[in-house]
């Protein structure tokens, strides 16, 4: 087997617009399709016309509902702009800048979803063994629905677009924007979290170079495989396609993408990551888990 030639876009470049030249969150919004929805709550009627008491359904500017999304009374409308207001602070005092905004569903006539994001490239590269990339940004994952606002900071190593969770890990550093009347509150708060949380991806740095000094041999890595992937039965298709999977772990851990960290922890971590986002199979029908491990969070 042999590693391709690598042509990789994240997920954030695949979804959405490119606002690169947005100095703040509205522009951004504007470029992106998302700005000006207005989405508020409207009484909830039955197909004979009566009222249901204590629930909602959703409408845009347009008076065009958003689908399938019922709310109760307590219920608070949080707008993309209350959301990316808080980008255009944190934006400020970090250096960061706009980088992708983009919807997470699409309606039927292609615009104003009940999901989007922005996102935002902080402007320290991180460098791991003083050679490895890994940009750094903090994306917002908004919602007009049940789930609640996230903001959260996160990083892909630029040479194989892979997501680093463990820059970006505890909760603690990720701001969850409920449809409750606090919202508002909540977004003052959240600046000073993303500014911690900014301050934290630095401190992982450390980590990371701790796993770069470490030096493994393919016996190690495929012990390795052997626990992050344990085979599951002895019949022979079974040992087969696990065979199968190791060699590919092996193939990618020796590749392109891993150049100039092989043969490191660093390296094998990267491995695992590269196979785990673009070469295992998943099963289809899942919705997606937009919020990069932070947790979806049904607000009523």
């Amino acid at each position: 087997m042999t590693t391709p030639v690598l042509d990789r876009h994240d997920a954030f470049a695949v979804l959405g617009t490119d606002v690169s030249g947005s100095g703040t969150a509205h522009p951004a919004l504007v470029d992106a399709g998302l700005a000006g929805m207005d989405v508020h709550k409207v009484p909830l009627f039955t197909g004979r016309g009566e009222l249901v008491e204590g629930a909602y359904t959703l409408e845009d500017s347009l008076g065009k509902p958003l689908p399938k999304i019922t709310v109760g009374g307590d219920f608070t409308v949080v707008q993309y702009e209350d959301v990316a207001a808080t980008l255009d602070a944190v934006a400020a005092r970090t250096g960061a800048t706009f980088d992708r905004c983009g919807q997470l569903d699409v309606r039927a006539d292609r615009i104003g979803g009940a999901r989007a994001f922005i996102s935002m490239r902080l402007p320290e590269k991180l460098r791991v063994g003083g050679t490895d990339l890994v940009d750094a940004y903090i994306v917002a994952f908004m919602s007009h629905g049940w789930n609640s606002n996230v903001l959260a900071p996160t990083a892909i190593r630029v040479e194989c677009a892979n997501q680093q969770p463990h820059f970006a890990r505890g909760d603690q550093f990720k701001i969850v924007i409920r449809h409750t009347s606090s919202a508002q509150a909540r977004h003052i708060a959240a600046e000073k979290t993303l500014l911690a949380s900014v301050e934290s991806m630095r401190q992982a740095t450390t980590e990371a170079e701790a796993l770069i000094a470490v030096k493994t041999t393919n016996d190690q890595f495929r012990e390795i495989i052997e626990r992050v992937f344990p085979r599951k039965g002895d019949g022979k298709a079974t040992i087969a396609r696990h065979e199968r999977k190791i060699e590919q772990l092996q193939v990618i851990r020796a590749g392109q993408t891993n150049e100039g960290i092989q043969g490191t922890a660093w390296g094998d971590l990267q491995a695992i990551y590269e196979y785990g986002e673009w070469h295992q199979r998943i099963k289809g029908g899942v919705a997606a888990d937009t919020n990069l491990s932070a947790g979806t969070d049904r607000a009523q």
